[in-house]
């Protein structure tokens, strides 16, 4: 019965080997044997040994290839896991590179924008220093019209004091004149009075003037 297996390719030379030791023929045996059985002699061999099967031959061998292809085929698939590792870890690095190139342009990013807003917040405090120093010469200036104005208006209230003190003076002169030159008005037009009613010519007048009269 047949193994149902067809080989398109050559057998190789070990499975030859295998297969024909194990049909117990040699080729150099056979070919001895077939000179001398030339002349229709035949040597049968008092014992003949136990043959194996050519199915069992064919067996041994497929399990042989077999163990030797999948040999090759862990071969291939532990190549082809260390080329996925290496790819794998190159992809890692990239990525782990690639996370710090980012990183970094983050850090120098904030950096630039720290010293960016530094850089104002310093020109906004010169600027407050440069106002602030305006506004104290200001302050400076505004005292100092301040203490002028002052000074002029105690000066001007010291000057007005004096003037009004100088025409107190001078009013209480005048009214002083008036009352003395008015009292002696009066005492003069009595006197006149007097000598005009009573005895004319007679009465003498203040001041030695002459009598009513007189000539």
């Amino acid at each position: 019965m047949d193994s149902g297996l067809v080989f398109n390719e050559p057998m190789p030379e070990t499975l030859l080997s295998f297969y024909q030791s194990s049909l117990g023929c040699d080729p150099v045996s056979a070919k001895a044997s077939n000179k001398d059985d030339s002349g229709l002699t035949y040597n049968v061999p008092a014992v003949v040994a136990p043959r194996k099967r050519p199915r069992d031959s064919i067996n041994d061998n497929f399990d042989a290839f077999h163990a030797s292809q999948k040999t090759k085929i862990q071969q291939q698939q532990s190549e082809t896991d260390r080329l996925i590792a290496e790819h794998n870890q190159k992809v890692r690095m990239e990525l782990e590179d690639r996370r710090k190139r980012q990183s970094r342009m983050l850090v120098s990013a904030i950096q630039e924008g720290m010293v960016k807003k530094l850089k104002e917040k310093d020109e906004e405090i010169q600027r407050m220093g440069k106002l602030n120093w305006v506004l104290q010469e200001k302050v400076k200036s505004l005292y100092l019209e301040t203490q002028i104005w002052r000074d002029l208006a105690q000066a001007n209230e010291a000057t007005a004091n004096s003037l009004r003190s100088n025409l107190e003076q001078v009013l209480a002169h005048v009214s002083e004149d008036r009352y003395v030159n008015g009292g002696r008005a009066t005492v003069e037009d009595d006197a006149e009075s007097s000598c005009g009613s009573s005895d004319y010519g007679r009465c003498p007048l203040a001041g030695g003037r002459r009598g009513c009269g007189e000539g």
